[in-house]
Parts: structure tokens; sequence; C-alpha cells
């Protein structure tokens, strides 16, 4: 790593790689700090520092001080698009930041990228349980899907209680975001072998769709959000309405 100034600060990716933040992208090798006494923005070798001030974590990371996690996001937000934005502004609602802190900030940091931030707000939300929740939500509405319910809960009569990712209860139709590691990832498994992990969740299937007003299931899949028209076409395909 470049040897840094004493009061830099790691912000934007270096910031968000210290946090955990998911990433739909690779990272990239430059490091980004943030200056006070600077009164310009210079590159030096793998390195950009960023003149001004950020709001801190009250840690440091090998002695370096870093941005905090809701300035962060925001700052992704600005900057990427609208799934990197939704992505970690769940990130970060998902460790206990407040929507508020997050609108307060994207209200001081200004103009520039606001109006994506804004958006990314609207649609974000904590019940978001994965990345793939949260980079599906915000394909949704580049999509204009209709408004989804996340994480509703089917009771039946027998007390069992179904949890689905996402609900259109004008439509009835439920979402699910899929994917391998649920019938692979031993944290996921919790002690399950693979093939009881699929046969449950083909009976967990079979009670969703014999609740009442329930007129649909579909299941996406990491491939369908990596392309948008894919993902539509998909969505078409199984009645749910969008652009």
């Amino acid at each position: 790593m470049p040897i840094l100034r004493l009061d830099a600060a790691f912000a934007l990716d270096s910031a968000a790689a210290v946090h955990g933040v998911p990433r739909l992208t690779p990272w990239p090798e430059r490091v980004h700090v943030v200056v006070p006494s600077l009164d310009h923005t210079a590159q030096r070798v793998g390195l950009t520092l960023h003149a001004g001030t950020t709001r801190l974590d009250d840690r440091t990371f090998h002695g370096v001080a870093f941005a905090s996690l809701a300035q962060t996001v925001v700052e992704l937000g600005r900057r990427g698009d609208l799934a990197t934005a939704v992505v970690s502004l769940d990130h970060a609602l998902r460790k206990g930041v407040s929507i508020d802190e997050l609108q307060a900030i994207a209200d001081e940091v200004g103009p520039w990228g606001g109006m994506r931030v804004e958006h990314a707000l609207d649609i974000s939300d904590a019940r978001h349980e994965s990345v793939g929740e949260s980079f599906f939500a915000a394909r949704a509405a580049e999509l204009g899907c209709p408004d989804m319910e996340p994480q509703h809960e089917f009771r039946g009569v027998d007390g069992v209680v179904d949890r689905v990712d996402f609900w259109l209860p004008e439509h009835g139709i439920v979402i699910e975001f899929d994917g391998r590691a649920k019938y692979e990832d031993p944290s996921m498994l919790r002690g399950k072998r693979p093939a009881d992990a699929l046969w449950d969740e083909k009976r967990r299937e079979d009670r969703i769709r014999s609740r009442h007003g329930v007129r649909g299931f579909v299941r996406v899949y990491w491939e369908h959000l990596r392309s948008k028209e894919r993902l539509r076409a998909h969505l078409r395909h199984h009645r749910v309405p969008c652009r």
C-alpha cells in the first residue's frame, strides 16, 4: 500500500472494502483516501488523494482512519449505477444504519449523483436479506415492475409459516431469488444434506403455491440479473408486468 499522510482516511471503494460492503464488479486496485490538508485532488501511483473531509468511523484500519459506513455507501451510490447504489445502501441498512442518516448525508453532499441516490433510497429496504435480493429489487425498479413486498409471510391453518423473498399482492405472484449456495454452502445447509435441502425446498414451494391468493411462483437466478433484457423476458413469461 502507498505511504499515506497522517491525516488521510480511507474513502470510497477503499472504505467499502474495510467495511465489507458487497460489490457487483471486481474491486479496483487504486486506493482512495480523503485528506483534509489538501486543496486539490492529487494522483499518485496506485493512489488517489481527495481533498476534503468525511464522516469517520470510530475505528482505524491498520492505524488509518476510514469513512463511516453511511458516508461510504452514499458516496458509492452517487458514483455507481442504480444496482450498485441499492446493494450498498441495503448493506448499511442491514448493519443498523438508519434510513434517516443516509437521507441526511445524501442531502448534504450536493446535487451531483443525487437523483440516483434518491431513487436508490426509495428502493432500498433492510428486509432485502441478500445481495441477490437487493440486486433484483434494483433491476425490478429499472424494468418498471409493480411494487413488491419483501419477506412476506404466508401462514397456513396448521401454523406453518412460509416467508417469501418478494410478494406482488395485486397480481398474486411470489418471486424468489435462488442460487446454488442454498443447496451447497454448509453455512446455509445447517447440517442438512443437499438432497434433503432440495426436497424441503420443493415441499415449501408446493405449500406456497397452495396458499390463498397465490397465482404464480417465479424463481430468479443470478444469470437473470446480469442482463436486464433476460430478466425482462423471464418476468414477462411468468406474467409479471414490466416495461
